[in-house]
């Protein structure tokens, strides 16, 4: 699969993502989020299947308090999808420091969708974010997340 190096969030991240990738109309983004606080930075697969988004808060995130912040996200997301969870709180760590990370199910009406989340800390912020998929791919989407976010650099260090 040929891939694409893209900077985001006011040249602060640089993203390694599947070439086909973009970022959908507005249209499209209010579709798949239907609230009033809308991801910064939406990547989608041309069909609609895989989506990805990035946000980088003001919210203060020091490399040691990552786990706690996605086991708190977790149970947040346990509390509205109860039993959705599919991989509890797991640290993977990146070349540019540890990212929390948890999936969970939920179902629709044109089939389940999985979703993983997870969090980083980029000078200090919480970069927060997530992969949506169905949830019949997900051995490879998961090889695909994991690559997203072990490549994923701070934007003055791309190449």
């Amino acid at each position: 699969m040929p891939w694409q190096k893209i900077t985001c969030l006011n040249g602060k991240i640089c993203l390694h993502i599947p070439k086909h990738w973009k970022s959908p109309a507005e249209e499209r983004v209010s579709k798949r989020f239907p609230y009033y606080q809308k991801p910064q930075e939406v990547f989608m697969s041309p069909e609609g299947s895989q989506i990805f988004t990035v946000n980088l808060l003001d919210k203060p995130l020091k490399e040691k308090e990552i786990y706690s912040a996605i086991w708190e996200i977790q149970r947040l997301i346990n509390w509205i999808y109860p039993e959705s969870i599919q991989d509890s709180s797991i640290r993977m760590k990146t070349k540019i420091g540890t990212a929390g990370w948890f999936s969970f199910l939920t179902g629709g009406i044109e089939g389940d969708l999985f979703h993983m989340m997870f969090v980083m800390s980029i000078q200090e912020k919480m970069l927060f974010g997530s992969y949506h998929f169905s949830e019949e791919e997900k051995r490879e989407e998961r090889k695909i997340f994991k690559k997203i976010v072990e490549a994923l650099r701070e934007g003055e260090e791309m190449e």
